[in-house]
């Protein structure tokens, strides 16, 4: 571990503090499914859950921490939960060269974080009901699991979300969910992030109609 601490602090000399808190964090890491999901232990008093899943999607690793609330967001850095997992990998394949591969593209990643979380802020602005919000939440992390099937139906987690003369309806094993449930929020921030990017949009510079 001294030998991967090194090289990280030499790659990284401006993290020493992000790098000792993944260090803390490490034995509290346990492994889901190999290479794809974690548990992370939260810590007080800085977490307010008490266990994070590190989910490994697309070779960025994405931490249910990015998604709390719509508040300022850390600066598009990695949370320690993540650190924590990333120095875990390291140990387990001793390969530093994949990690540090994977910490390139998991900051990339926070930036699709952050449009999603611009994106809900502004849904909540027209879903005000306290139900919407929690459902907003919630969807921010399935957005990844959101998955295009033609111009007017996506599958959710399972959930078929359908649009319909310009409504959407989600479909689900107990029939069609109230609207606006959480996987029909996600579409439509998947919707809205897809149309930015194709655009040529960035997160931090441009505007979300």
């Amino acid at each position: 571990m001294k030998h991967i601490m090194a090289i990280m602090k030499e790659k990284f000399p401006e993290r020493a503090s992000w790098l000792n808190t993944s260090l803390k964090r490490l034995p509290d890491v346990k492994p889901i499914k190999d290479d794809e999901t974690w548990l992370v232990k939260g810590l007080p008093p800085g977490d307010s859950k008490q266990w994070y899943l590190v989910r490994n999607i697309g070779g960025s690793l994405l931490c249910p921490c990015y998604y709390h609330a719509f508040g300022t967001m850390r600066k598009l850095r990695m949370c320690t939960h993540t650190g924590a997992v990333l120095l875990y990998s390291c140990l387990t394949t001793n390969n530093i060269q994949e990690i540090l591969k994977r910490i390139e593209f998991s900051e990339k990643a926070l930036n699709l974080v952050y449009i999603r979380r611009r994106i809900a802020k502004i849904l909540s602005a027209k879903f005000r009901d306290s139900r919407s919000t929690a459902n907003l939440l919630q969807s921010l992390s399935l957005v990844p699991d959101v998955i295009m099937q033609d111009e007017s139906t996506w599958k959710v987690a399972g959930f078929n979300v359908r649009m319909i003369d310009g409504k959407y309806f989600c479909i689900g094993t107990d029939g069609i969910d109230k609207f606006p449930c959480q996987h029909v929020f996600a579409v439509m921030i998947y919707r809205r992030e897809k149309r930015m990017l194709e655009e040529g949009g960035d997160a931090r510079r441009s505007t979300i109609d």
